[in-house]
Parts: structure tokens; sequence; C-alpha cells
């Protein structure tokens, strides 16, 4: 349909060669999308609900991370108070 051969769309494909503007042309018309679109990966329903996932799976590590690490500080700061606590009670006579 973009009037190329397969051989050369393979190369396109796996990044071995980089078409010419005529060829993205070619290729955009074929795919019946606008040249820029072959660029922007949410630019297509797909792409955009991919990046959509994407974001909201960083997002969500982001949080996770934070949350695990105030638990930690949290749990050092516990365990340093009980052992001065300990220890202030070990003094004690």
């Amino acid at each position: 349909m973009a009037d190329i051969s397969l051989r050369y769309l393979a190369m396109l494909e796996l990044g071995k060669s980089f078409p010419s503007g005529e060829v993205l042309e070619k290729l955009s018309k074929a795919l019946d999308i606008q040249t820029y679109q072959l660029f922007d990966p949410t630019s297509t329903p797909e792409g955009a609900v991919l990046h959509l996932e994407q974001s909201i799976v960083a997002n969500i590590e982001k949080v996770v991370s934070a949350v695990i690490e105030n638990v930690v500080k949290i749990s050092v700061k516990q365990a340093v108070a009980a052992e001065f606590k300990n220890l202030k009670n070990k003094e004690m006579p």
C-alpha cells in the first residue's frame, strides 16, 4: 500500500534504515494517519492507553517507594526509641 518493498519495510521496522520524507508520507498515507503520528506513540488510542498505563505504573511505584521509605524511617525511630528506653531503664537503680 505504501509502494515500498517488504525488505525495506522490514529494515525500517528493525531500525536498520531511516525513511526519507517521501517514504514517511507514503507510509502515513497507507496507514491513513498524519505523518507526525509515526513519531508520536500517544497519537493512537492504543498508544495513548499504553502511555497512560506506563504513567500510572510509574506513579504507583513512586508512591509505594515513598510509603516504604516512611515506614522504614518510622520503624528505625521506634527501634531507637525502644533501645533508648531500655538503656535508660537499665541505668536506673
